[in-house]
């Protein structure tokens, strides 16, 4: 018995101790001021993780996996000893530090999107220092470009990208299932205290007539549906994957999610989400004409599920919101929201043009759009400019657009070099990426850290798979 095999029990047991300590409650007595199911949680989950990494072959793997679980709660937060910590920031560190021990992390064959992503943050740099908030810009830059590393590295193999995966289904499925929740009680997800609060009133600020859009764990309905959407098309996938194969467990598993995350989609009533989904499942279908006949069913399934639960049962809001995408300046209730979000494109343009070059600074254009908003007797919605290029346009100006186009065009590039070398993953990556760029023409949510990552992982999954494809070509 080797002393590196000693090593390693000793501390799987040390591990398992502090998770019955921590499941006792007595490290979370001794270690925090003040007692919250989330602190109680990490005291039990923490030790656990560490026994993992210690037991897995591929502790990177587990680590990511456990990001995209836990992106969706970046908004939460925990105290120790007085002071605030993040609650993905040990996760990013401790991935960051796995990565940098280990082997492969240079792709010989690098994709586009490495490149272009350079370039972007270089591009980022005036930007940045302009921000009013660098703190908070900088985290969530770390936390998308972190994400989208860490995928990257994964993807390269099938293996890894496969689990990634089904770790992005898994955690859409997860938040599918609180908003369900959410819709269900009316109670929103409260990690601080009890199991949740009465948060989904006629007060609720994301409220659709007397129908409550359920967050799940993001800090808005929005950020959720564009979650799910970019989930759907990988879902999809997944099911055709194993359908190939005649691997029926895996399907059911697949279907089964792909319902629920419907579900949820529906009752977030995001519209654009809902473009965003229906784009990517087409993109699929459209790309991988020689197994359209084993996606049909998958889909079908998930459509007559949606048909059932929403549009043809009680809910009469989801077709009224449904109808609203033909004619959103019309639509009784909501119109002013809508009126709003055009006033808003108009004024960050309109910011853009006086500040051409590098922006206000990323931030800065929350408070510059709230202050007009206010003079001209409207409320502020959200502080952003309801697009996400056009906030990075009033921002970050032509510095930031040339960066963002290069990305972009790398983006592109990468997937048609995967679609050529395996077309479903591909079509997968496409579909997958139509819908975060359509969610992006009337949504910010990618400010948000918990997005970002999501989103982060989607970009290092497409160049993972184009540096894969990129060796097999070499080879």
């Amino acid at each position: 018995m080797t002393l590196e095999y000693q090593l390693r029990r000793a501390l799987i047991a040390l591990c398992g101790v502090a998770a019955v300590v921590g499941a006792a409650g007595i490290t979370e007595e001794h270690v925090f001021h003040q007692a919250s199911w989330l602190k109680y949680a990490v005291t039990i989950v923490g030790p656990l993780v560490l026994a993992a990494l210690v037991v897995v072959g591929n502790p990177l793997a587990l680590l990511t996996a456990l990001l995209i679980v836990a992106a969706p709660f970046a908004g939460f937060s925990m105290t120790l000893q007085g002071i605030h910590v993040p609650l993905l920031a040990p996760i990013i560190l401790c991935a960051g530090a796995v990565a940098a021990v280990s082997e492969g992390g240079v792709a010989r064959h690098r994709s586009a999107l490495l490149s272009a992503s350079v370039l972007f943050l270089i591009l980022l740099i005036l930007p940045v220092a302009e921000s009013p908030s660098r703190t908070d810009v900088v985290a969530t830059l770390i936390s998308l470009f972190a994400a989208a590393y860490f995928a990257s590295r994964l993807a390269r193999t099938e293996h890894g990208f496969v689990m990634l995966a089904w770790a992005f289904v898994a955690s859409a499925g997860f938040q599918a299932a609180i908003a369900v929740w959410e819709s269900e009680t009316g109670h929103r997800l409260n990690l601080y205290g009890a199991a949740g609060s009465q948060t989904l009133g006629p007060s609720y600020f994301f409220n659709y007539g007397s129908q409550a859009r359920p967050p799940g764990a993001f800090y808005d309905p929005d950020s959720l549906g564009n979650v799910l959407a970019i989930t759907l098309p990988i879902n999809v996938g997944l099911g055709v994957h194993y359908a190939m194969r005649r691997r029926w467990r895996e399907v059911a598993i697949a279907v089964a999610a792909l319902a629920l995350i419907g579900v949820a989609l529906e009752i977030t009533l995001s519209r654009m989400s809902w473009i965003g989904a229906a784009v990517g499942l087409i993109v699929i279908i459209v790309l991988v004409p020689q197994v359209r006949w084993r996606a049909l069913p998958v889909l079908a399934v998930a459509a007559i599920t949606l048909i059932g639960l929403g549009v043809f049962g009680q809910q009469s809001t989801t077709i009224q919101r449904l109808s609203s995408i033909t004619h959103p300046l019309n639509e009784t209730g909501t119109a002013n929201g809508d009126v709003v979000r055009v006033e808003l494109w108009r004024d960050a343009l309109d910011i853009a043009e006086q500040h051409p070059v590098a922006g206000v600074g990323l931030g800065e254009v929350a408070n510059l759009l709230s202050a007009r908003l206010e003079v001209a007797g409207t409320s502020a919605q959200g502080g952003n400019a309801q697009s996400v290029y056009l906030q990075l346009l009033a921002e970050g100006g032509l510095l930031a657009v040339c960066g963002l186009t290069a990305v972009l065009l790398a983006v592109t590039r990468d997937l048609m070099r995967t679609i050529r070398a395996e077309r479903l993953w591909g079509a997968v990556l496409a579909g997958a990426s139509a819908a975060m760029l359509i969610c992006w023409l009337t949504d910010v949510t990618i400010r948000y850290s918990g997005v970002a990552v999501l989103m982060g992982v989607l970009f290092g999954m497409v160049a993972g798979r184009s540096s894969a494809a990129r060796e097999v070509a070499a080879a």
